[in-house]
């Protein structure tokens, strides 16, 4: 992340509370008590079934912030070849990473 990037960080916040709940989830999902009680485990199946899309954007949100990390140093190599390389990918990153804010 960036620094003064506080929109990122405001969503980065916003997805550990959504990942912090969803490994919840998950710990609930695989107790060995949950099946017999029908009405919890669909509530919890239902809930699962509605994160599950929203982490697999989140994983690939904080993939494309570790690359960013990685062009950025990159792109201040002192071979202007690199830098170029970097700089084109950054381009492209930018655009994945503001599809993947708006979704």
């Amino acid at each position: 992340m960036f620094e003064g990037d506080s929109e990122t960080m405001d969503l980065q916040a916003h997805l550990d509370l959504l990942q912090k709940r969803f490994d919840r989830l998950l710990e609930d999902l695989s107790a060995p008590d949950v099946a017999a009680h029908a009405q919890r485990f669909q509530e919890l199946r239902r809930e699962h079934a509605n994160l599950a899309p929203v982490m697999e954007k989140a994983r690939a949100y904080h993939q494309l912030l570790k690359e960013q990390i990685d062009l950025v140093a990159l792109s201040k190599s002192t071979d202007a070849e690199m830098r170029k390389l970097a700089d084109d990918d950054l381009q492209q990153l930018t655009a994945r990473k503001q599809t993947l804010e708006s979704d």
